[in-house]
């Protein structure tokens, strides 16, 4: 992927994200005609004391689970601005959930293929952003300003709860 291509990807206001995981559900639902969460590509992570904050792919600048797929089965696809996994060459070796920083890639139980958030490229925006009850997922070209947000607000959570079992 080179550097002056616009990554879209589903950002997480930390502020509004409840925990809900209805986002996993509308995933899970939309792909895998299931409620199973384990279908779902989007993850929630609760992260002590108090922030929630739902995840996918986040459409790294040179994916580092791309190159690490010994069958070259998962490609940026360029037209749709994505990760793609193929199915037909996907082993489900899991190099490539090794290689992501991010816990972005799943291994399906059912066939043993890995998969990844695809945004719901057939609809105007995904179906977890659609869901949201609380506004706190959008679908926007990622800046560095929201992972330095994001940054910021987990430092401040940790920090909080240092101070916390200090003062107990």
């Amino acid at each position: 992927m080179t550097k002056e291509k616009k990554r879209k990807i589903i950002i997480c206001d930390p502020e509004l994200c409840t925990g809900c995981r209805i986002c996993e559900y509308a995933c899970a639902g939309h792909n895998d005609n299931s409620l199973n969460l384990r279908h779902s590509r989007m993850k929630v992570v609760r992260m002590e004391p108090i922030t929630n904050l739902a995840m996918s792919c986040v459409n790294c600048e040179d994916p580092d689970c791309v190159k690490g797929c010994p069958l070259q089965a998962i490609v940026y696809d360029e037209k749709e601005g994505i990760i793609v996994v193929d199915e037909k060459k996907c082993d489900g070796c899991g190099l490539c959930i090794d290689r992501c920083k991010f816990g972005s890639l799943t291994l399906a139980l059912r066939d043993n293929n890995v998969f990844v958030c695809d945004y719901c490229k057939d609809y105007d925006s995904p179906r977890c952003v659609e869901f949201c009850p609380k506004d706190a997922l959008s679908y926007e070209v990622a800046t560095d300003k929201h992972f330095q947000g994001l940054i910021k607000k987990i430092k401040e959570d940790n920090e909080n709860n240092d101070n916390e079992e200090e003062s107990n």
